[in-house]
């Protein structure tokens, strides 16, 4: 399922612009949600299905706008092969997320474990596919003839994996409420800067639907936040037995 997503995500980029793919991955929420009840029986709080329902038509509404303003100009691409990958990268990506945390619960895998679990496995199985079909040759050989492609590649998967390291420790460190902020600000940043680059444009009601989606997933964030330590001040106090014997035999 990771290898399909990176595949379906890669592939609407063939037909979709940047800005369109950054705006519909918020709507893996919804796929995590539907996931999550299907595989596991997970059920979640009822502010996670309404949210998850803003962000689908906000979503929903920039692609059909994205789509009206582009039709016949120089981004009008082929929308509907396009909407099939990016569907499918949306339920893979909610999918592998769902069962990494399944596994790492059931198994008590480290995110480390899980990190070079699912990196290994995900490079064997590419090489596998890759040589079934005659083209890992031709891909190092490309790689070796053309170094600037090889850069580039190497700049990209080191910007993956370090990045996976700093989401990793500002969850740890500062919570899971500033990490979705922040994750907000570098998408909304990544598509402007896309648009600046390469000459994407979105009319103004195409950025309402941007800051609708994305202010409703900070929304989220909150709102889980603090359901988190609401659920955390009704558990009752651990109680150290062993010290609690102690001290009633001196007692």
């Amino acid at each position: 399922s990771n290898i399909l997503s990176s595949f379906c995500q890669f592939a609407s980029l063939q037909f979709l612009s940047f800005p369109v793919l950054q705006v519909a991955k918020s709507c893996k929420t919804l796929a995590v949600l539907f996931v999550s009840y299907v595989v596991i029986g997970k059920k979640f709080p009822m502010f996670e299905y309404i949210i998850a329902s803003v962000v689908m038509i906000g979503a929903g509404s920039f692609f059909y706008i994205y789509a009206a303003t582009t039709k016949g100009g120089s981004e009008s691409t082929n929308w509907s092969v396009g909407l099939i990958f990016l569907l499918l990268f949306i339920f893979l990506d909610g999918f592998t997320n769902v069962w990494q945390g399944h596994l790492s619960r059931k198994y008590k895998t480290s995110q480390w474990q899980m990190m070079l679990g699912v990196n290994t496995f995900s490079m064997l199985l590419t090489l596998l596919i890759q040589g079934t079909d005659n083209t890992l040759v031709s891909t190092i050989v490309r790689l070796v003839m053309e170094p600037a492609l090889m850069f580039d590649v190497t700049v990209f998967c080191a910007s993956a994996v370090i990045g996976q390291l700093f989401i990793f420790h500002t969850i740890a460190v500062f919570g899971a409420l500033v990490f979705t902020l922040i994750s907000i600000f570098r998408v909304i940043l990544s598509i402007i800067t896309s648009c600046f680059l390469y000459g994407h444009t979105i009319v103004p009601i195409g950025w309402i639907c941007i800051l609708v989606v994305f202010g409703a997933m900070a929304y989220r964030a909150h709102l889980k936040n603090k359901h988190n330590a609401q659920n955390k001040s009704r558990k009752p106090p651990i109680v150290d037995v062993q010290k609690l014997m102690t001290a009633e035999s001196k007692a």
